[in-house]
């Protein structure tokens, strides 16, 4: 059984509008749950140290998703302006924690398993100074530990920026194979290759 780290938050970044899907992706149902929900479930298995979800677009239903999980909702009023808006949000409430870092996770990732994040998680903890991302298709990404002195560049990015761009930047950036991460949900062909239906998963 996975056990949760202590110093370490989730941050489940779930605010975008899903506009080339056309339905909201964090409600599309994954093992009978949303996707959302499922996300939140994976962090909580290994963040002691709370875990947050970052709203956007879909704010009121999304929330509505997770509302009796051990997950605080911070939202995003600014959600069209990007990425870099939700992380700013995120290490707002973050701020408020003794966290020592924070795992950042998207929710359209269904295939990443608790068994991932551990993995994660323990590579993170033998270095915790230092960045842990999951690497996938030659390149780093989420999910992703990142230190909390990394929390005051995070905030300062803008526009449709997210982590990989730091995480690539980075020459300490641990990184561990993680296949399973490569697998996202952005089209109806995305879901069509995965041999499901739009709503489910």
């Amino acid at each position: 059984m996975t056990e949760a780290v202590p110093g370490l938050a989730g941050v489940i970044l779930a605010a975008g509008e899903s506009a080339r899907l056309g339905q909201a992706k964090q409600l599309l149902e994954f093992n009978g749950r949303p996707l959302v929900r499922h996300a939140v479930a994976q962090a909580l298995s290994v963040c002691r140290a709370g875990v947050f979800v970052v709203t956007g677009a879909h704010g009121d239903a999304v929330a509505a998703a997770v509302r009796d999980q051990s997950a605080e909702c911070v939202h995003n009023a600014d959600w069209e302006d990007g990425m870099a808006g939700s992380l700013r949000v995120a290490m707002t409430a973050l701020e408020g924690t003794d966290c020592k870092a924070a795992l950042l996770m998207v929710s359209d990732q269904p295939r990443v398993t608790t068994t991932d994040l551990a993995a994660l998680a323990g590579l993170w903890q033998n270095a915790p100074f230092r960045a842990t991302a999951a690497e996938y298709s030659g390149l780093p990404g989420v999910p992703a530990i990142l230190p909390r002195s990394w929390f005051t560049r995070l905030s300062e990015l803008e526009g449709d920026q997210g982590a990989r761009r730091l995480l690539r930047e980075s020459p300490d950036t641990q990184l561990l194979d993680m296949p399973h991460a490569a697998i996202d949900i952005d089209t109806l062909d995305d879901l069509t290759q995965l041999g499901k239906t739009p709503g489910q998963l």
